[in-house]
């Protein structure tokens, strides 16, 4: 069970200064199914919840909002990390400081799938900005300068 939804049962049912055996008096069920609902031992089904709901007077939602919000901020993050590929994939040579801090922040996910995802994105891309740089510091090396002055002397 969800952390989230044990730790709302609790803070509903102080909240509200009821003890566990008044919910259950309340709600026709056993004080142990609300000790394993608030430990996280078990948890309720459908019909308890909108028991709970009715009860506590709160939208049935309330009981998993942060389950959602936490998943909204995930997918933010997600989007946020794929924006950053692409800024230092198009940002080449100077993409491979955000192309790193992106690959140590990544490190912290907690999907595999997702993580290894990003690492072929981060891959390619730095592959791509390593290539830039090093055709800008084969561009601007001494001996190609001198080579072009070279040229330009001869015609």
């Amino acid at each position: 069970m969800k952390t989230e939804l044990k730790d709302r049962l609790r803070e509903l049912r102080k909240a509200r200064g009821y003890s566990q055996q008044d919910i259950a008096r309340e709600l026709n069920i056993s004080r142990q199914a609300i000790s394993k609902w608030e430990n996280g031992k078990s948890y309720p089904d459908l019909d308890n919840l909108i028991l709970l709901s009715t009860f506590y007077d709160v939208p049935l939602d309330n009981f998993f909002c942060s389950e959602i919000r936490k998943n909204q901020e995930k997918r933010k993050k997600n989007y946020i990390l794929f924006i950053g590929i692409l800024a230092g994939y198009f940002m080449s040579p100077f993409g491979v400081i955000i192309l790193l801090f992106i690959f140590f922040y990544t490190k912290k996910a907690d999907n595999y799938l997702y993580r290894l995802l990003i690492y072929i994105f981060l891959l390619i891309a730095l592959i791509r900005n390593l290539n830039d740089l090093y055709d800008l510091w084969i561009f601007n090396s001494p001996q190609n300068r001198i080579y072009e002055i070279e040229k330009i002397i001869e015609k």
